[in-house]
Order: C-alpha cells, then sequence, then structure tokens
C-alpha cells in the first residue's frame, strides 16, 4: 500500500522527493487531492491506513503474527484501497 501511496502522490505531484512525513499523513494529503478532483473514499477508508501502519509495524518490528482472519482482513481492505487509488489516477 505504501508504494501505490508514493507512486500517486508522485502523480499528482504531492511533493515527493522532499517528504519527510510519515505514512498516515502522506495518506492523508493522497486523500486530500484525490477529493479535490471529485475522488473520495469512505470514511473507514480513510482511517484504515493509519492502524494497518501500525499492526504492519508490529509485525516487521514485534514479532506480531497474526492469525489467518486478520491476515484476510488487512489483506481485503488494502486491495480495497489500492484499486480505489489506482482507478482514480
Amino acid at each position: 500500500m505504501e508504494i501505490v501511496v508514493n507512486k500517486a502522490r508522485s502523480v499528482l505531484n504531492l511533493d515527493v522527493k522532499t517528504d519527510r512525513k510519515d505514512f498516515t499523513d502522506r495518506f492523508k494529503e493522497l486523500t486530500v487531492a484525490l477529493e479535490a478532483k471529485g475522488v473520495s473514499l469512505s470514511s473507514l477508508e480513510r482511517q484504515l491506513p493509519g492502524p494497518f501502519w501500525r499492526i504492519r509495524n508490529d509485525v516487521i518490528h514485534g514479532g506480531y503474527s497474526p492469525d489467518e482472519q486478520e491476515l484476510e482482513l488487512v489483506v481485503t481492505w488494502v486491495k480495497r484501497l489500492v484499486t480505489a487509488i489506482l482507478k482514480a489516477l
């Protein structure tokens, strides 16, 4: 999801190269830019990247291992978000 968000920000000329913001801030800026183009994400879609990013950090840095149900939930919503972003470009 981070790669898609960064690529979309690049396509929309959102200060990618000098950007040192965390993922949640970058995603929020992307949603604002998409809404300016007439593309809106649901309230849930706008809120999920923050918690997903924290889960990602727990998995990568904290050794957390999600169960199948948790993994399926994350994969489903990430696919939904990525598809929405790519359609908007």
